[in-house]
């Protein structure tokens, strides 16, 4: 216990982190406390030992010969008030969370006495459990698969080297034919590799119309497009761009 001091009569008493007044029988009625003054009892108030504000939701406890007699909560400003069953010696016992675990602290109650008193407590770091993996799952924007395509639209810049469209979109809503798709986009670099649904095709598929089509992509720098589409070699040009179509789903995917 830190400090006790006895305000109405007897010697003063020293301890570690608590400081305690003694408000006798007599001066009860002129005491400014937030409870009824009992027979005897302990009344007082949780303080952070930092910024010596009020710790609310604290729990403190009268040990009878090591057994919990009673406990209560602290209020929303520490504040606290608790019964002793007589006078004697008794611990008390302070906890809240986030903060140090202190011992109990050794407290003597006087017959026909309220003791008051003030319980410091010391912040430490709450040590929690380590994070579960509950499951692995592949960024879906770099998979060869319809729901890729989609995960790259939701992404998508409308300007620059890399354009995803939908069949909804001004460039294939105005256009008749892939080819007519790819007049919007910037100039592909050396080779052009095309992509039906997330496979290489040799298929005329730039010719064909744009209402068989979900969407289209495009790549302008093949090196840097998505998984699927790098890894392809340009025989005739150092770099190739790409073109991927998606067939027409009749229920969105």
């Amino acid at each position: 216990m830190k400090k006790f001091t006895r305000r109405s009569g007897g010697e003063p008493m020293t301890g570690g982190w608590t400081r305690v007044r003694r408000i006798g029988w007599l001066l009860a009625g002129l005491a400014v406390f937030p409870w009824q003054v009992a027979a005897q009892g302990i009344t007082g108030r949780v303080v952070d030992a930092d910024s010596r504000a009020g710790v609310p939701s604290a729990q403190v406890a009268l040990l009878v010969e090591g057994e919990v007699h009673t406990s209560v909560e602290t209020d929303a400003e520490g504040w606290f008030s608790l019964r002793a069953p007589g006078s004697g010696d008794f611990l008390l016992r302070t906890r809240a969370l986030g903060y140090a675990e202190r011992p109990a602290d050794s407290v003597r109650v006087e017959p026909r006495e309220m003791l008051e008193v003030e319980v410091e407590l010391a912040r430490q770091a709450i040590a929690l459990d380590p994070i579960t993996v509950t499951g692995r799952r592949e960024d879906p924007r770099h998979a060869a698969t319809f729901e890729g395509f989609l995960a790259r639209r939701a992404v998508a810049r409308p300007v620059g080297g890399d354009r995803v469209v939908l069949h909804t979109d001004h460039e294939m809503a105005a256009a008749l034919s892939v080819q007519d798709v790819l007049k919007w986009f910037p100039s592909p670099r050396g080779c052009l590799f095309v992509f039906l649904d997330g496979h290489r095709t040799q298929w005329p598929v730039l010719d064909m119309s744009v209402s068989n089509f979900e969407g289209v992509e495009f790549y302008q720098d093949g090196m840097t497009a998505p998984f699927p589409y790098r890894g392809e070699i340009c025989t005739s040009a150092p770099r190739y761009s790409v073109v991927a179509v998606w067939l027409r789903r009749s229920s969105g995917g």
